[in-house]
């Protein structure tokens, strides 16, 4: 189905800037990475890593097409992506969506890469991940992503998951509860 956004959630793609109603919000990857211990900003100006974020871009804009359109994924790493998602999520029983904009509008906002909404109302999640794998750090990303699509309450989320461009392997990711998130954005209630 493509693109699908809450309220007035905008993302500067260029600037990887969150916004609501003009004002700027923290992304997911940097609470998480103070969080977890991991800053990214030391790993700018490394050519593998530079190159990793220009193929992992690229990803993202070749499987958003693919499911706003319902063309083949032409990239063959990627192929397994559009398998994994016929199989699991088709077209007949899922509702698709990719780049998915959350947001707690006052904090943080993300978008998640990958959700896929059943005939009941449920939300499957995934986050596509081109490095190695990190089940800790996935799991506060994925806690953070499901705590924000269920903010509104009309949404509720059955499944996470990453989807490994590098391991070409789908991981489940138990997320981060709720009340843990809460509490890393600093909310008490």
């Amino acid at each position: 189905m493509g693109r699908y956004t809450r309220k007035d959630i905008v993302f500067d793609r260029e600037k990887h800037k969150y916004f609501v109603g003009g004002k700027e919000l923290s992304g997911v990857t940097s609470i998480v990475g103070k969080r977890v211990g991991k800053t990214f900003d030391k790993a700018r100006g490394i050519q593998r890593v530079q190159d990793a974020c220009d193929f992992g871009s690229k990803a993202h804009e070749e499987i958003e097409y693919f499911l706003k359109e319902g063309t083949d994924i032409i990239h063959p790493s990627l192929k397994f992506v559009q398998e994994f998602i016929e199989k699991r999520f088709p077209v007949s029983s899922y509702s698709r969506y990719s780049e998915f904009l959350v947001s707690d509008y006052e904090k943080v906002a993300t978008a998640i890469d990958l959700m896929f909404l059943d005939s009941y109302g449920y939300a499957y999640i995934f986050d596509l991940k081109t490095g190695v794998f990190d089940r800790p750090y996935c799991s506060w990303q994925l806690g953070l992503c499901k705590y924000l699509l269920e903010y509104d309450g009309d949404i509720k989320v059955k499944e996470c998951g990453v989807v490994s461009l590098r391991d070409k392997y789908v991981y489940r990711v138990i997320p981060k509860t709720a009340d843990r998130c809460k509490s890393l954005l600093g909310k008490n209630n």
